[in-house]
């Protein structure tokens, strides 16, 4: 089994982002869908509580949950990117 992996730092498995299994071709990275949920209900829940509650501070506190949540949707695509360009160039050199 041959593996490559994405590491957020270099030599801390820790930081595990994502693999690449070149035998059977698996990509392995965090999901995206549950980031766009969570982006979606966010954003449905503060305009239901900000028109119930005539106030514009939920709308503010959802514009900060859905920037940690755009960037964190930015990463997983980023991660599975790099993956797939690594398994593009894997099978391009055979």
């Amino acid at each position: 089994m041959e593996v490559t992996a994405i590491l957020e730092r270099e030599g801390d498995w820790a930081t595990l982002q994502g693999w690449v299994n070149h035998t059977s071709g698996e990509l392995v990275s965090p999901s995206r869908g549950d980031w766009i949920f969570q982006l979606v209900a966010a954003f449905l829940l503060a305009s239901w509580v900000s028109i119930a509650w005539c106030q514009f501070s939920p709308l503010l506190l959802f514009l900060l949950y859905g920037m940690s949540c755009a960037w964190m949707l930015r990463r997983a695509y980023r991660v599975r990117a790099a993956l797939e360009a690594v398994l593009e160039n894997r099978t391009t050199a055979r």
